[in-house]
């Protein structure tokens, strides 16, 4: 089991026996990083093991089913190989295949994309983080827009002189674009550092594995400049109609 469900399921050290629904348990091995986000704590043995607890009464003074072995009538959904030496992957999956038809077989790269596109695609859990981090991106950038037109607002005769005394358009705008910039940045990193150390929190007390690859933050990176810099150009549209002769007003 997970070494954040040792309290749960009332075990205190490897080697220690307990009860799993009153059948007897030893606990033989630790993991780490491998609780669920959706299911309870999760338990791994042989499916034998499996079907004698699953079958155990919770009370204790019910019979306790003895251990049996594996049938055609249990029910199996998954089946671990492991392939003997160096032996072709590709060519053991298609050889599998080909002798049960019924059979899909998975690498543990495949697995893992059929379990992630699972819970992105077919769940609900991945259609509510992939909506509030829609609602996230539009949120921060109108949040982001009303700091820089509020900026600008303040600074309104400062962009008047820079008008009055010759600057471009577009030098303003660089300068606004640039402020949306540094926006990014100083609002990335300290986000970062956070998501950082949730994850190793997370992952040290709850046995839930939040992974952040060096791809999805530079992802993250990307999305954070290109909402700055569209909420620039709502600053700039205040910009866009000083008149310089605004300098001159009292």
């Amino acid at each position: 089991m997970d070494e954040t469900s040792l309290d749960d399921l009332n075990f205190q050290k490897v080697g220690e026996q307990a009860t799993v629904n009153s059948a007897p348990a030893k606990l033989v091995g630790l993991t780490s990083g491998t609780q669920s986000i959706v299911f309870g704590n999760l338990m791994f043995t042989s499916l034998e093991s499996a079907n004698h607890y699953r079958s155990s009464r919770s009370n204790a003074l019910s019979s306790i089913s003895l251990s049996r072995e594996l049938t055609a009538t249990d029910p199996v959904s998954f089946v671990l190989i492991r392939a003997i030496g160096e032996e072709n992957l590709e060519a053991l999956q298609q050889r599998l295949e080909a002798e049960l038809p019924e059979v899909r077989a998975y690498t543990r790269a495949e697995m893992a994309q059929q379990t992630q596109a699972y819970w992105q695609k077919r769940s609900g859990i991945g259609y509510i983080l992939g909506l509030g981090a829609v609602v996230g991106t539009i949120v921060g950038a109108v949040v982001v827009g009303q700091i820089l037109y509020a900026s600008v607002s303040d600074h309104i005769k400062e962009f008047g002189t820079l008008k009055a005394m010759g600057a471009s358009d577009w030098y303003i705008y660089r300068v606004i674009m640039e402020q949306g910039l540094w926006m990014a940045i100083l609002g990335y990193l300290p986000g970062m550092a956070l998501c950082l150390g949730i994850a190793a929190w997370t992952s040290a007390t709850q046995g839930i594995l939040i992974l952040i690859t060096p791809a999805s933050a530079i992802a993250v990176l990307g999305i954070t400049v290109v909402m700055c810099l569209s909420s620039a150009i709502f600053a700039i549209q205040k910009v866009t109609r000083v008149d310089p002769a605004i300098v001159f007003k009292a």
